[in-house]
C-alpha cells in the first residue's frame, strides 16, 4: 500500500510540474523566474 500512495504522489508532482512548465513556456511573459536570475 505505501508503494501504491507513493506512485499515486509521485504522479500528481510530475503532472502539476509538466503543467507549471507547459504554462511557463507557452505564456509569452516570465511566470516563474525572471531574467535576473541567472545574473548571479
Amino acid at each position: 500500500t505505501m508503494y501504491f500512495i507513493f506512485g499515486v504522489w509521485s504522479a500528481m508532482v510530475g503532472t502539476s510540474l509538466s503543467l507549471l512548465i507547459r504554462m511557463e513556456l507557452m505564456i509569452m511573459g516570465n511566470l516563474l523566474s525572471d531574467d535576473q536570475l541567472f545574473n548571479v
